[in-house]
């Protein structure tokens, strides 16, 4: 009570700097005060007592509340990706331009969600003993030959259970943006007949492909995850 009523006190005096906040949000929540409460006995607004909440064991994003550099709210954000220092980096660059933190803050976190998709795919393939390219070796192998484009000295496709024994083959776990009912393989030449004059299309044909696309209109793409069979060193 004695703290609740100094804060309310110094409020209706003079607002409150930052430190001092954040000094007392801490005390009252070391006392087992709810942020509920907090917020409620000192009338000071939920997300400026959650973001005390978030900064005071952070200690470096709270010793720049306290030297006056950064407000509680710039300073909560950045001390959810404390320790990251290219999320750190770009949060200070956006700072230093005078933008806004949150926008940088929510790519960083679906960023982040997007690894951590990707990493469990990986892990998932390895599991099932497949050689899946990570970190620097997927990336260098972005661009390199796929397993299904390689042909024999006699012109033949390699079948695709001889894959795994193509001298230097790995797999790479690709990201792909596709609709709900796209069953095309990334890896099967003979999905793509874009250009194959034997693919003859009638006139109902087109019709029904166009409305195909119109119902596609109503319907968002999800992202997959495709594993590629690929010759980072020819």
């Amino acid at each position: 009570d004695r703290i609740t009523d100094q804060m309310v006190e110094n409020i209706h005096r003079a607002a409150m700097a930052d430190k001092e906040v954040l000094a007392g949000v801490e005390q009252l929540a070391l006392l087992g005060v709810s942020a509920a409460q907090i917020a409620k006995r000192t009338a000071i607004a939920r997300p400026t007592v959650n973001a005390a909440l978030a900064v005071v064991d952070k200690e470096g994003s709270r010793a720049r509340v306290e030297a006056g550099d950064l407000t509680l709210t710039e300073a909560a954000i950045f001390a959810e990706f404390e320790g990251d220092e290219e999320a750190t980096r770009r949060l200070e660059q956006r700072l230093r331009w005078g933008q806004g933190l949150e926008h940088e803050a929510q790519r960083l976190r679906d960023e982040a969600v997007e690894r951590a998709a990707h990493d469990a795919e990986v892990e998932r393939l390895r599991e099932q003993g497949l050689p899946v390219l990570t970190g620097a070796a997927a990336s260098d192998a972005r661009y390199a030959v796929r397993v299904a484009q390689l042909r024999t000295a006699e012109g033949r496709a390699i079948p695709e259970e001889e894959w795994p024994s193509v001298p230097g083959a790995a797999v790479l776990v690709t990201e792909e943006w596709q609709y709900p009912d796209d069953d095309t393989d990334p890896d099967d030449p003979s999905d793509d007949t874009s250009d194959d004059p034997r693919d003859e299309t009638s006139e109902e044909d087109v019709g029904s492909d166009d409305e195909d696309e119109d119902e596609r209109q109503y319907v968002d793409p999800v992202k997959v995850y495709v594993p590629v069979w690929v010759v980072p060193d020819t």
